[in-house]
């Protein structure tokens, strides 16, 4: 979204280093704000990490979907990690339910 307001396209944006700076802290503000956080993390991600820490940080929920369940940053952030996307869909619902944040 940021990119099409500019005008200009991702790939253009990515250059600059001060865009990439100020998208990236926007993006951590926006998950530590939101009630839920669900992160689908086939793989490690820096930038995932950040997100997810800050969101736990801020006392947000936290969920996770990742074959990872080792991981010390799942380990120590995550609510709840789903095993894949399947598990997700079966039983988001529950764990909804089971955090309080549906009744």
């Amino acid at each position: 979204a940021r990119a099409a307001a500019a005008g200009r396209s991702l790939e253009e944006l990515s250059q600059s280093d001060e865009m990439v700076r100020e998208s990236f802290q926007e993006v951590v503000e926006l998950a530590s704000s939101c009630d839920v956080v669900i992160s689908n993390l086939p793989e490690a991600s820096m930038g995932s990490a950040v997100e997810l820490w800050e969101a736990r940080k801020a006392g947000r929920l936290v969920l996770t979907v990742s074959p990872m369940k080792d991981n010390w940053l799942l380990r120590s952030v995550t609510h709840h990690n789903f095993a894949d996307l399947d598990d997700l869909d079966k039983n988001l619902l529950d764990r909804l339910r089971k955090e309080k944040v549906l009744r």
